[in-house]
């Protein structure tokens, strides 16, 4: 949770003391706390990666080691396997991360109108979250369209704990525009 938002360095020593630990529990945890370790703390994606795999030797339907194993073949640049793995995941079963993982998948291919219906689907199954509005964001921003933007934007503003995260990815917008300052009109 602490890596999920954002306090890595909690994480990381959170992390660092259940590896000290982890004959303590069972196989499935070992393996959860051995490829966060690699992938976290190290920062070894291929024995994150090889964690993740043996993990699901032995537990092949386990959506956690489905769904990190993606993320580790992302950060690699195989995003293909990575889609492939998120797809198998998505199939165990759609919940809100499926979509987010899905939706980040599919644009990480540049197949941007999947993308936005896989979102949508998850609208339409009452599943919403940050993340996919980021993904709508990004969508937006790389078609060029200021009012999808501004949409994302407005959904953020009635939360608080959120707008944030989306001004740091306007200043972004701005900065690769070149705006680098603010001007009053």
């Amino acid at each position: 949770m602490y890596s999920n938002s954002g306090q890595a360095e909690r994480a990381n020593e959170l992390i660092t003391k259940a590896c000290s630990l982890r004959e303590r529990t069972s196989e499935r945890e070992r393996f959860d706390i051995e490829s966060m370790y690699f992938e976290h703390v190290t920062g070894d994606l291929e024995s994150a990666a090889r964690v993740f795999r043996e993990w699901l030797v032995s537990y092949p339907r386990d959506r956690a080691a489905l769904g990190n194993l993606a993320l580790v073949y992302s950060a690699k640049g195989q995003y293909e396997q990575a889609l492939e793995l998120e797809r198998e995941s998505f199939e165990l079963g759609p919940d809100v991360i499926a979509y987010i993982n899905l939706g980040w998948g599919l644009i990480t291919l540049n197949r941007f109108p999947e993308s936005r219906r896989t979102i949508q689907d998850a609208f339409d199954h009452k599943l919403d979250a940050e993340q996919l509005h980021f993904h709508l964001y990004l969508l937006a921003f790389l078609d060029g369209d200021e009012k999808g933007m501004a949409e994302q934007v407005a959904w953020s503003e009635s939360r608080p704990e959120i707008v944030p995260r989306f001004l740091t990815r306007e200043a972004g917008v701005a900065a690769y525009s070149g705006i680098f300052e603010k001007r009053e009109s």
